[in-house]
């Protein structure tokens, strides 16, 4: 019979530090579910929360200029003429910037 793996509790977090967000709390379920020896290793010495902030950081400056660079090789509609189109076309672009940043960043 094999035994499944509980999860380690997250460690308290010291207060200064900023409130995990989509793309560190994405980080620490792909540590805790696919690399239970990194996660294991950052968790005793407190470094855990820090690597997701790290990488909160990152990915979150590089979607800014991910959006930026899409946006100008693929201007979107005119947002007065068609709202739809325009919210359809940012979400398109949007979704292709966070499915690169999960498999480049989130999943290394």
């Amino acid at each position: 019979m094999s035994q499944t793996r509980k999860p380690l509790p997250l460690p308290k977090r010291p207060p200064e530090l900023e409130p995990l967000t989509k793309y560190d709390d994405r980080r620490l379920q792909y540590l805790e579910e696919h690399s239970p020896d990194l996660y294991t290793e950052y968790y005793p010495c407190g470094e855990l929360y820090q690597c997701c902030l790290d990488v909160q950081n990152i990915a979150e400056t590089r979607f800014r200029n991910m959006m930026k660079q899409f946006e100008s090789n693929h201007p979107p509609p005119n947002r007065n003429a068609n709202d739809l189109a325009w919210a359809a076309h940012m979400g398109m672009l949007k979704r292709s910037a966070e499915e690169i940043i999960y498999s480049e960043l989130i999943c290394e």
